[in-house]
């Protein structure tokens, strides 16, 4: 096994972890997903996995191919014990990341789809952040941080190293050190 393979797996591992422990969470009612965020991500996540794929990630995209099938158990999850109060703010967010499937299969261009693909997960987000701005205490934040964690390694089990395939993880950083910073502050307030 490479030093690549092994980083893959170990990213695997944290993000396994991490989904299992929201899955948990939300089993005993104190993580409240919204609905629309994990449909569009578990989409998202597919597409932007086999763009990387395409584009020589090799092990770092394994943890992407697993996050998009973790995405979807938590979306199904949702629609039975999750955030029920949806905006027309949502159903945006949720047209836009639905219309980069067609422009992808247009372009047949793996940067494109990475870049529109971090552009609507950024959309996606609005609703989990909406939310959780309003209830802090309904969202998991040990997911968000720990995403960090595996996100480093993904990064460290690229195949090659370019826009394509370290586009997405370093947004993913950026947007999840945010939203558990957000999560942090709004709970100290109430």
């Amino acid at each position: 096994m490479s030093e690549k393979e092994l980083f893959g797996l170990v990213a695997i591992g944290i993000g396994g972890t991490a989904s299992v422990n929201y899955i948990v969470s939300i089993l005993r009612g104190k993580t409240k997903p919204h609905a629309f965020t994990w449909i569009i991500w578990s989409l998202i996540m597919g597409v932007i996995f086999t763009a990387q794929l395409k584009a020589g990630a090799g092990a770092g995209a394994w943890s992407q191919g697993m996050d998009g099938l973790f995405c979807f158990i938590i979306f199904v999850l949702s629609l039975f014990k999750g955030e029920k109060n949806i905006t027309t703010s949502d159903w945006v967010a949720l047209v836009s990341a639905l219309a980069i499937i067609p422009i992808w299969h247009y372009t047949q261009n793996a940067f494109w789809a990475v870049v529109l693909g971090t552009l609507i997960d950024g959309f996606a987000y609005y609703p989990t952040i909406r939310k959780t701005w309003i209830k802090p205490y309904e969202e998991n934040m040990f997911m968000y941080a720990s995403d960090n964690v595996k996100r480093v390694f993904t990064l460290l089990a690229m195949g090659d190293f370019s826009a394509t395939t370290l586009l997405y993880p370093i947004f993913c950083m950026i947007i999840n050190t945010s939203l558990s910073i957000m999560i942090f502050w709004r709970r100290r307030l109430q």
